[in-house]
């Protein structure tokens, strides 16, 4: 499978892989100096994301001690890019019809339900020690 950047699966695991041993070795290293804590963010773009995620952490025992649990996709769709790409997320959504206002309105809604219930998936299947920039929806 090949990412839209040109990267591999296997060259992002791969790259993975030599994050963490890299960390690993520098905790060591330095344990005298510092306490070192290894950590990842995670990404809800699909579920498939979460899968991922969980076969990489069923992978690792032990060795990530914390999860930062982080939403930046809204249907697939990146909220944190730019304001084009903003606007896009939330077009994605349908408002029922109503005055302008309503309309907006509502599709602001669902647009912030789906954030939230994305972020809730990941809270609830991960229970992650840190919660990512919960407000990144705004």
């Amino acid at each position: 499978m090949h990412a839209k950047e040109g990267i591999t699966t296997e060259g992002l695991v791969e790259q993975f892989d030599n994050f963490l041993a890299e960390a690993h070795f520098l905790k060591a290293k330095y344990a005298d100096q510092i306490s070192l804590l290894v950590g990842l963010e995670t990404e809800h773009i699909t579920t498939g994301d979460l899968d991922h995620l969980e076969a990489l952490l069923s992978r690792y025992p032990g060795k990530v001690q914390y999860v930062v649990g982080s939403v930046h996709h809204v249907n697939e769709i990146p909220i944190d890019f730019d304001r084009e790409t903003f606007e896009k997320a939330l077009a994605s959504f349908k408002s029922i019809g109503g005055a302008d206002g309503q309309a907006a309105h509502e599709q602001m809604e669902a647009y912030l339900c789906a954030y939230f219930d994305l972020q809730l998936e990941v809270l609830a299947r991960f229970r992650p020690e840190v919660v990512g920039h919960v407000d990144l929806c705004r």
